[in-house]
């Protein structure tokens, strides 16, 4: 070995790699923090005991990405014969139709939805996708994203039977509602659903059911039903858990202030929560309130919220608060104006 470029040689004898010490769960726990694709064959270039621990363990085969490769699909499937998978399309661009390829890909998944854990699909949504990757039983599904084209919202069908959603992320689609698995959510992402979007009702009755409930992003959202919502028989929804509260474009939160003010009330401390969401109006207005006269910071109950992104009207600033940070303005450009692009912000 070389030192320092003057010819001399040297032997190394270094120890044993301590890597190789450690039971291959852990190992394989550690591994599980990167992601599969991009990290595994650079990990299994290590050496003998990180490439046996990766290929020997089914955990870290579960991402299928249809938009790869089929003898990528086929490995996957060889070396995770029953456990979990997420499932994704995601072409690089979105305008793209599922080629012929790919749809042979999804045929041969299509059986195995009986183990997904995740369905994340993006672009152009057809028959065939419906028919074979959101409408077929996935009992075990816990996570759900559908970004559709810009186009008419178009309304899915996912089978009830099954653990409730832990994530549901919607652009451009739809759902039914009243469907008992969008319950019990962690993360609501509803972006651009036009008159699919759930009512007030079902809105209250989607968030009444999710105490747990971390991750809530509206965009582009009304309720355009005609019928003036009941709103004294509407229970006060609490939400313990909320972390990041986004609201983008959603003119009805400004609209209707009065119409939704009994669902806001005043949290003591015996309630024990750090939030509750009550009204999607007076949620805005009180933010508003808070940026116009203590603008400076947010106190009272919602200074337990760690994130909030508002965007008021048509127009930038996209107003951003964060726990540590204060307000932030941020003037965003024209091709950033859309529901997609404000959710990648809000995920960074």
């Amino acid at each position: 070995m070389s030192i320092g470029g003057t010819g001399d040689s040297q032997e190394h004898n270094y120890p044993p790699f301590k890597m190789d010490k450690i039971p291959t769960e852990i190992l394989i726990h550690i591994f599980l923090f990167c992601s599969q694709r991009n990290v595994r064959k650079s990990l299994c270039c290590v050496g003998h005991f990180w490439r046996t621990a990766i290929n020997a363990s089914p955990f870290f085969w579960t991402e299928v990405g249809l938009h790869r490769t089929t003898d990528e699909l086929l490995e996957i499937l060889l070396r995770n014969p029953n456990g979990p998978l997420d499932i994704s399309w995601a072409p690089s661009n979105p305008s793209k139709f599922m080629d012929i390829a790919a749809m042979e890909r999804m045929a041969k998944i299509s059986p195995q939805s009986h183990r997904w854990r995740s369905l994340v699909l993006a672009g152009q949504m057809t028959d065939q996708i419906q028919s074979q990757l959101i409408e077929v039983p996935a009992p075990r599904l816990i996570n759900f994203s559908v970004v559709g084209s810009f186009v008419p919202t178009i309304r899915f069908s996912i089978p009830e039977a099954g653990e409730p959603l832990s994530e549901l992320i919607l652009v451009c689609t739809a759902l039914d509602w009243e469907n008992p698995r969008v319950r019990g959510l962690r993360c609501l992402r509803l972006h651009n659903l036009g008159a699919k979007a759930p009512t007030v009702e079902q809105l209250h009755a989607i968030l009444s059911t999710s105490p747990g409930l971390e991750i809530l992003d509206l965009a582009f959202w009304t309720d355009e039903s005609q019928n003036q919502p009941r709103l004294e028989k509407l229970g006060v929804i609490l939400l313990p858990s909320l972390t990041t509260l986004a609201v983008a474009e959603s003119s009805l939160f400004l609209q209707r202030a009065n119409q939704f003010g009994r669902w806001m009330v005043e949290l003591g401390k015996d309630y024990g929560v750090h939030y509750a969401l009550a009204s999607r109006s007076n949620v805005l207005k009180a933010l508003n309130g808070l940026i116009s006269q203590r603008g400076s910071g947010i106190y009272g109950e919602v200074a337990a919220l760690q994130r909030i992104f508002l965007q008021n009207g048509l127009e930038p600033p996209l107003k951003i608060w964060d726990s540590e940070q204060g307000w932030n303005d941020e003037t965003m450009a024209n091709d950033q104006k859309n529901p997609l692009s404000i959710s990648e912000r809000i995920l960074d």
